[in-house]
């Protein structure tokens, strides 16, 4: 059996990105992983969380790991 594509989610404490996460959440062909700066604040979204800052690149490489899109 083939797994579900795992799609992460940039900005996703934010506005739209929040908005985006609630949408691919309500897919049941997709697995959504929310990025952010602020892993706390991120997990009320009730998804898997990623730490990523946009400023470190050292965050890149973890937040990608195992991300289909």
């Amino acid at each position: 059996m083939e797994r579900s594509p795992r799609i992460l989610v940039l900005g996703a404490t934010g506005l739209v990105g929040a908005a985006v996460v609630e949408r691919l959440k309500a897919d049941a062909s997709v697995q959504v992983v929310a990025a952010a700066r602020d892993v706390v604040k991120a997990s009320a979204l009730g998804v898997p969380v990623v730490h990523l800052d946009l400023d470190r690149i050292d965050t890149f490489a973890p937040a990608l790991q195992a991300v289909d899109r």
